[in-house]
């Protein structure tokens, strides 16, 4: 009669039971092939992510937009001073008597006031020839005793610029 005795005790698991149950349980093939590492995002962590970029350019599109309306604005702006320049040289040709006299555009009287006007895109204005750069596609410079005293004008994008009164 052989009696065998084991010198191994049974380790304590999982709520008091024998540690033989805290194994996996196997089911099926795909069970020993399981990962315990992560591989990639899932798509809770995904879907914050997109919600962060998506409040951050909600964010930064105002800006961006404030910023390039105030750029427009101020081209517009430069613009029209510059009509006001191109005017004054304008008027300094004509007191020295090397200019015409009459132009297409301009209406200015004897005493020196009145304005310089283009209506048309495309159409060669007054000052023209004065000007660099994009040029407006509409002007008029108000001119009072012989000196230009304010310039409005429109952009190609539509933008008005104004400069002095």
């Amino acid at each position: 009669m052989a009696i065998c005795m084991c010198t191994r005790a049974a380790s304590i698991g999982r709520n008091g039971l024998p540690g033989v149950l805290d194994q996996p349980r196997i089911q099926g093939d795909n069970a020993m092939k399981r990962k315990t590492g992560r591989a990639g995002f899932t798509l809770i962590e995904m879907i914050v992510v997109i919600a962060i970029i998506a409040v951050l350019i909600a964010l930064a599109a105002p800006l961006v937009t404030r910023y390039v309306a105030t750029a427009k604005q101020a081209r517009a702006d430069a613009a029209a001073k510059s009509l006001c320049t191109a005017a004054d040289a304008w008027l300094a040709e004509k007191m020295l008597g090397e200019h015409p006299s009459a132009e297409n555009g301009v209406n200015i009287d004897d005493d020196g006031d009145g304005e310089f006007v283009k209506k048309l895109a495309g159409e060669a204005g007054p000052l023209d020839g004065y000007l660099t750069g994009g040029l407006p596609d509409f002007y008029t410079v108000f001119v009072e005793n012989w000196g230009a005293a304010g310039a409005e004008c429109t952009m190609p994008d539509g933008t008005v610029g104004r400069y002095g009164n």
